[in-house]
């Protein structure tokens, strides 16, 4: 493109840019602008970039186009006519003529919506397929939330039933209890009347035994209290123990996240101190470019000064060598009439044989400079030859470049959807950890009173007391998670506790809490051992060999599982059982022979499975590993995509380099071309000029005789000398001001790249900025943090510290206490000695208290087993309640209640247990769920209908193109058929679509000239092919005439009489549209109303001289394009 712009020539300076503007008459408003004038302007830089405009607003060259379709006038457009766009219709293929068709029929602007429609249609697809992924998830989760809620709405409408009923056999079962209950509490009142009598006797001896009694019972109690400190400071070294053990794990984790605080504080540290250098250095250099900018501009203004100060001179001087030019002609004039009338014919002869002797010289001086010019013309020509060479190879060059950087785009498509591929998998991968992850926070397909246990447990803090359920402490292979819920049952949702102790306590929150049955598995009191595996060829492996679980869970994994073997099927199984003894075997289809003999098989529907709780923690794992994988994955292909970009943008910029070479090479090689032809012209000039030295002499002056002549001649010479000096001043300040300008336009390129550079600094900068306001924030974020972690650590080793040191001072407290109750032992045993005659009466008094004791602990123990009794009523019934007697009591006092027996109890908690999974939340979560569901159904929903909408568009838009192009393609058939029969006098012509599909069918054109037969367009003679394309640019003006038309010499290939018809049918076209044609013909000539030519001079510009008929003068014009 750099070819367009002026490189500079006639004193005037190169252009860095070439602009042209259309101007287009829009009062018909034929264009869809509110305009009746409307300019397309287009500018071309040097650097190659381009800049578009309508009516002086900034556009994009998409806009330019889709303002032209369908008017003929466009890139696939009919009113720009050349000799190679009628060799393009003859030679093209039916296919690619059918675009002229397009244009012509005023389809393009539906091609064009049509085409966009597809790309927006691409779009929605793609949207749609990511929505109904989700879609697929959330439909999912509804359902299982919507059974959940199901579930849970039918646990209240039972469970209501359940309170009623129970509370029904509990009043009815506990009548005669509470009777007898009345009874006993009188009687053992009596009793109690009866030991209150004997102890007032009994006090009187006990008096004499004040003293002994009060040493006894203070050393008693002193014993106790020494005892309970003992008992207690032995569970408080037992409790820090297990502290200290539990903040070494705390310790551990909060290290490992302090270390890692700790190293990223620390690359942020040096990230930001990077960071902070390339902002200062950027500023430095921002502020010098601001210098350098405002020197720049300031430079400008003095230049501009200076070369306004040179013109205004020149145009003085101008001015005086014109009045000297018009003196000294005048002066010449004189002097030529004197020396004619002086001179002799004698003279005359003498000094034309001087003036040959002069000319056979220069006619010589010729021979030389020609000699000298056809050298340097072979020198041109060997540098031509050698630049070619080159030119060829960096074309080799190019196309190579062009072909990696082809295979580059397509290796970042590629990347690109792996990318895509990999951001949908890893998006998947999280919702499925995410989906896990919930499960085992919120207990989910646990037992209710499980769910409840875990829950309270938590919000007591209670949860260190235990490990957790069986199901999280274990981890089965893959494939085998039936056969290990079909062994172990309801027991994997059994809670793992360290020792008995921590199960009492347990046991004790469970009761008083009414949370439901819940089994504990004690790891210090169940010691299961494990059989040795059979050495039997049917043996596929133990039970306990299909799990992974910590050792110190063995005990327990060995109770359930340690005595089975697994086998492959019922036939393994059976033969196994006859060899060996006291083993359960279970075959791969859940076939179970057990030990005492027993054979089960088959499946229980109604059976609750519990293989959505094994293996949980697994998959979280699992999970976990697939994300950092697909993490790892996706930062690999981005790296890969940035290698590819680089290496691309490397190759660009090697494009750049030799397309900048090989438009350096053509330059040159034009310049060379310009330079031969040059160089070709002075030679011409030169032998011209030979010619003429050897066929005309010129008269030589005389010398004047007189007085006046030699006055005249000083005057004239000293006029000449003065003419001299103005021009030599003249010339002097033309190439300052050339200097001038030549330093201007330094100046103004180093502004213009200034200011780049500055915007592009001042947006680096502000990177930085934005980069270092992340890093504080992260750092500050990251610091406080780590000063948290540190406390916490800081706090955890104090506490552990002090925890240890009261263990040390609790073990010799212990041994203290130890002692002291060896010495008040035998301080008592001394006492009784002392004083065992008192302590005889006193003995006497209290066996016969103790007779009448143990006959009111009978009846207490009678009380206690009827209040026992009572109570087991209760709590028999008591897992059929949901809430506590005393509520139940207020809530169905006073309602008559039917009659119902334990087996409907149990039936209805049946019920209960066999209504599936549910949580606390389900209902909730179900609404919630629904809600989100509905929001993208509806999404879904709308890019379906989006989807219908453009696939119906595009479809309308086909149906239409069909019709259009088909009622139009007729009409151009019969005019072309019609035009070509005017043009050449006869014959036939017609066009023919090569399929019945009007949307992609080709074009085929059908000729027969007078006297020929019918042939295809491409077997007709050079003449007879360009007419018939010029019929049918007729026939398509005719059916859609465009605002105007270009025809670039399409009648060089036509003879004078064919010439004629093409003239007279384009009169009869011109009345609708405008031609502007470029011909070399006279006979087409003849038609215009004005005729343009376009002249450049030896100074390389261009001037256009214009004939307007209908004024009937010649006028120059007055605009100057350069090229």
């Amino acid at each position: 493109m750099n070819d367009v712009i002026f490189q500079g020539a006639g004193g005037k300076n190169s252009m860095n840019l070439a602009e042209v503007n259309l101007n287009f008459s829009n009062q018909d408003h034929a264009l869809a602008l509110d305009y009746e004038k409307v300019v397309i302007s287009r500018r071309i830089y040097r650097d190659g970039e381009n800049e578009y405009k309508i009516n002086g607003k900034k556009v994009r060259l998409k806009d330019v186009r889709e303002l032209f379709l369908d008017t003929g006038i466009g890139k696939e457009g009919y009113s720009l006519i050349g000799q190679g766009r009628i060799d393009e219709i003859i030679s093209s293929s039916n296919l690619q003529r059918r675009a002229l068709f397009e244009e012509a029929s005023g389809i393009s602007k539906h091609k064009y919506r049509r085409d966009e429609a597809s790309k927006k249609l691409t779009k929605v697809t793609d949207d749609l397929e990511i929505i109904e992924r989700e879609w697929e998830y959330k439909a999912k989760d509804l359902e299982k939330l919507a059974n959940e809620a199901k579930n849970y709405e039918k646990w209240q409408e039972l469970s209501q039933s359940l309170d009623r009923k129970a509370y029904g056999y509990v009043r009815e079962k506990s009548t005669s209890l509470l009777s007898s209950k009345e009874q006993l509490i009188t009687e053992i009142k009596n009793l109690s009347d009866d030991i209150d009598q004997k102890n007032k006797s009994l006090d009187k001896i006990k008096a004499d035994l004040n003293p002994y009694n009060d040493h006894f019972k203070t050393l008693s109690k002193e014993k106790e209290v020494l005892e309970n400190k003992l008992s207690k400071d032995k569970k408080l070294i037992e409790t820090n123990k297990n502290k200290i053990e539990l903040n070494e794990k705390e310790l551990i984790y909060n290290k490992k996240d302090l270390a890692r605080i700790t190293e990223n504080l620390s690359l942020n540290e040096k990230k930001y101190e990077t960071l902070s250098e390339k902002l200062t250095a950027g500023e430095d250099n921002l502020k010098n470019k601001t210098t350098d900018l405002n020197e720049s501009r300031e430079n400008i203004k003095n230049l501009k000064n200076q070369k306004e100060s040179l013109e205004e001179k020149n145009n003085k001087l101008s001015a005086d060598i014109e009045i000297l030019k018009e003196e000294i002609e005048k002066l010449a004039g004189q002097i030529y009439d004197l020396e004619i009338n002086a001179k002799t014919d004698e003279l005359l002869k003498e000094k034309r044989a001087e003036e040959v002797s002069v000319n056979q010289e220069k006619i010589k001086n010729l021979d030389l400079e020609i000699t000298k010019l056809n050298k340097k013309m072979d020198y041109l020509s060997t540098s031509k030859i050698k630049n070619l060479d080159k030119s060829d190879k960096l074309s080799k060059s190019l196309e190579s470049i062009h072909a990696a950087l082809t295979k580059a785009d397509q290796e970042i498509i590629t990347y690109q959807k792996r990318l895509n591929n990999i951001n949908i998998d890893l998006k998947t991968a999280i919702n499925e950890y995410k989906f896990n992850k919930n499960l085992i926070e919120s207990n989910e397909g646990y037992f209710y009173s499980v769910q409840n246990f875990l829950k309270k447990t938590k919000a007591s803090k209670l949860e260190h007391l235990y490990e957790d359920t069986l199901a999280n402490l274990i981890n089965v292979k893959n494939g085998y998670e039936e056969i290990i819920d079909n062994l172990m049952g309801q027991a994997v949702q059994n809670i793992v506790t360290r020792t008995k102790d921590d199960s009492k306590e347990l046991i004790n929150f469970v009761n008083k809490n009414n949370i439901g049955r819940i089994t504990f598995l004690p790891v210090d009191s169940i010691k299961s051992y494990e059989k040795a595996k059979p050495k039997e060829p049917e043996v596929l492996a133990m039970a306990n060999e299909l799990l992974e679980f910590d050792a110190r869970y063995a005990g327990i994994i060995n109770h359930f599982l340690g005595s089975t073997v697994v086998v492959k099927n019922i036939e393994d199984a059976t033969n196994l059982s006859k060899k060996i003894k006291g083993y359960r075997i279970i075959t791969l289809d859940l076939d179970v022979i057990n030990s005492w003999g027993s054979m089960v098989a088959g499946s229980n529907k109604n059976k609750k499975t519990n293989t959505n709780l094994l293996n949980r923690n697994k998959k979280i794992e699992q999970t976990k590993e697939k994300i950092n994988f697909l993490k790892s994955e996706n930062d690999k292909v981005k790296a890969k995509l940035n290698e590819i970009s680089l290496i691309k943008n490397d190759l660009a910029s090697k494009e750049k380099y030799h397309l900048a070479d090989f438009e350096e090479l053509k330059k040159s090689i034009n310049d060379t071309n310009n330079e031969i032809a040059n160089l070709s012209y002075k030679l011409q000039n030169l032998k011209d000029q030979k010619k003429e030295l050897n066929t005309s002499l010129e008269i030589v002056e005389k010398e004047a005789n007189d007085l006046d002549l030699y006055e005249l001649k000083a005057s004239k010479s000293k006029y000449e000398n003065l003419l001299e000096d103005n021009i030599k001043k003249l010339r002097t300040n033309e190439t300052n001001i050339k200097d001038l300008e030549n330093d201007l336009n330094k100046y103004e390129n180093r502004v213009e790249l200034l200011n780049r550079d500055i915007n592009m600094i001042e947006n680096a900068i502000a990177g930085f900025k934005a980069e270092l306001a992340n890093l504080t924030e992260s750092k500050k974020i990251e610091s406080k943090l780590k000063n948290e972690i540190e406390k916490i650590i800081g706090d955890t080793q104090a506490r552990n510290l002090k925890l240890a040191h009261q263990i040390k001072e609790l073990v010799t407290e212990i041994e203290d206490l130890e002692i002291k109750l060896d010495e008040i032992n035998n301080i008592l045993d001394k006492a009784k000695e002392d004083n065992a005659k008192l302590i005889e009466k006193s003995k006497d008094l209290e066996e016969s208290l103790n007779k009448i004791n143990i006959k009111k602990v009978e009846l207490s123990y009678k009380l206690e087993s009827v209040i026992k009794d009572y109570d087991n009523l209760l709590d028999e019934i008591k897992p059929f309640f949901s809430k506590e007697i005393d509520e139940l009591e207020k809530t169905f006092k006073e309602i008559k209640i039917e009659k119902v027996s334990k087996a409907d109890l149990i039936n209805l908690q049946k019920n209960i247990n066999n209504i599936g999974y549910f949580t606390a939340d389900s209902l909730n979560d179900y609404k919630e769920t629904k809600e989100e569901f509905a929001f993208i159904d509806g999404q879904v929903k709308d890019l379906k209908e989006s989807k219908n909408n453009i696939e119906k568009l595009i479809k309308t838009l086909e149906n239409e193109m069909k019709d259009e192009f088909k009622k139009n393609f007729d009409i151009i058939n019969n005019k072309f058929s019609q035009i070509f029969k005017i043009l050449f006098m006869g014959g036939d012509a017609r066009l023919k679509l090569d399929s019945d599909d009007e949307l992609l069918a080709g074009v085929e054109i059908v000729a027969r000239p007078p006297s020929k037969s019918l042939k295809s367009i491409s077997l007709l003679s050079g003449g007879e092919k360009a007419l018939t394309a010029v019929a049918l640019l007729f026939a398509i003006f005719e059916t859609n005439p465009a605002p105007f038309a270009i025809l670039d010499e399409i009648d060089a290939a036509l003879d004078e009489t064919n010439i004629k018809r093409y003239i007279e049918y384009l009169k009869s076209l011109s009345v609708h549209s405008q031609f502007i044609m470029i011909t070399h013909r006279q006979t087409t000539m003849q038609l215009a109303e004005k005729i343009h030519g376009v002249t450049i001079g030896d100074d390389g510009i261009s001037k256009v001289y214009s004939i307007d008929f209908d004024e009937n003068w010649l006028y120059p014009s007055q605009k100057v394009k350069y090229e």
